[in-house]
C-alpha cells in the first residue's frame, strides 16, 4: 500500500509538473481561489505555501497573531536563547496552567457540548478525520511513540498528568532546540517527510492551516521570517460542504458548532486548541 500511495504521489506531482500548476500565481498567493487552484492545491500533491496565508494548528496566523498561540512562545524562547531553561519553564506553566481547576476550554464559547466533559487534549476539528472517540483511545499511545523519539519515555499506563510535566516539557524544547541547530548548520533541508497541511476554501478565498504533522518545523520557520514554506497537501476543506466534514458526519459537531470553528481557523486570531 506504501508503495502505491508513493508513487501516486510521483505521479500527481509530475502531474502538476507538465502543465505547469507547481507555483502559485500572484492572485492566489493573496488569497484567491480558482479551478486552476484546486489543481495546484490537490491533495497528496507539494506545493510552496506563503505563511502570511498559514495558521497554526491551533488556528492563529502564522504572521499577525502567532503571539496568541502559547506553543510560539516556547519555540521563540528556543530562538532568542541559548539555554533551554527558560523555554522549558514557559511550557511546564503553560502545563500547570491547562491542567488546573480553573482551566477553562482554549475553544471558549465555540467548544461544542460533546467536548465539554474531556480534557483539552481531546478536542478535535470538524474537518479531521480522526473523532473524539479516537482521540480518546488512540492518541495516548500516538503521544508515548512521539515523545520517546526524543527522549520521553512514558510508561504504558500513563495519565496525562504525566505528560504536563516539567520532563514532557524538556522533551519539546530539546526536540525544538535539535531541529533549529539542524536548520541554522545544514539550512532548511525539504525531505520526502514534509509538513503536512489542510487547504481551508471559503467560497473564492482560501488560507491553509497545519495537520499534526510538521508543527515544530512550521513555527521555527514562521519565527525565523521565512515567506514561505514547502508542505504536502492533505486534505481540501471547503466550507460550503461542511455537511460532508468528517466530525460533523459523526455527529461530534453540528453544522451551526462546525461553521464558526472554520471561520475562526481562516480569521486566524484565536488559538482554539491544548497544549498536547
Amino acid at each position: 500500500m506504501n508503495t502505491i500511495k508513493k508513487y501516486l504521489k510521483i505521479l500527481l506531482n509530475s502531474t502538476k509538473l507538465v502543465f505547469n500548476l507547481t507555483n502559485l500565481t500572484k492572485e492566489e498567493m493573496a488569497g484567491h481561489f480558482s479551478l486552476k487552484t484546486k489543481i495546484r492545491l490537490f491533495p497528496k500533491t507539494t506545493i510552496r505555501l506563503p505563511f502570511h496565508l498559514g495558521r497554526t494548528i491551533r488556528g492563529c496566523s502564522f504572521t499577525d497573531n502567532l503571539d496568541q498561540d502559547p506553543f510560539s512562545k516556547m519555540v521563540s524562547q528556543v530562538l532568542h536563547s541559548k539555554k533551554n531553561d527558560k523555554a522549558i519553564e514557559i511550557l511546564t506553566e503553560f502545563y500547570k496552567e491547562e491542567t488546573s481547576n480553573t482551566h477553562v476550554s482554549p475553544m471558549g464559547p465555540l467548544e461544542p457540548k460533546i467536548f465539554s466533559s474531556y480534557p483539552s487534549w481531546a478536542i478535535v476539528m470538524p474537518w479531521e478525520k480522526m473523532s473524539l472517540k479516537d482521540k480518546l483511545t488512540n492518541y495516548p499511545k500516538l503521544l508515548k511513540k512521539n515523545r520517546s523519539s526524543f527522549g520521553f519515555d512514558l510508561k504504558e499506563d500513563f495519565s496525562f498528568n504525566s505528560f504536563y510535566s516539567h520532563e514532557a516539557a524538556r522533551s519539546q524544547v530539546e526536540q525544538t532546540r535539535w531541529l533549529l541547530d539542524s536548520i541554522k548548520n545544514r539550512g532548511i533541508i525539504e525531505t520526502k517527510e514534509l509538513p503536512l497541511v489542510f487547504i481551508l476554501k471559503n467560497k473564492s478565498e482560501w488560507r491553509w492551516c497545519m495537520t499534526g504533522e510538521g508543527n515544530h518545523r512550521a513555527y521555527i520557520y514562521a519565527l525565523l521570517k521565512e515567506y514561505s514554506m514547502l508542505a504536502e497537501v492533505y486534505d481540501l476543506v471547503d466550507r460550503e460542504k461542511v455537511e460532508s466534514w468528517p466530525n460533523v458526519l459523526n455527529g461530534n459537531y453540528t453544522i451551526d458548532e462546525a461553521l464558526p470553528v472554520f471561520d475562526s481557523f481562516f480569521e486566524g486570531k484565536k488559538s482554539l486548541r491544548g497544549m498536547a
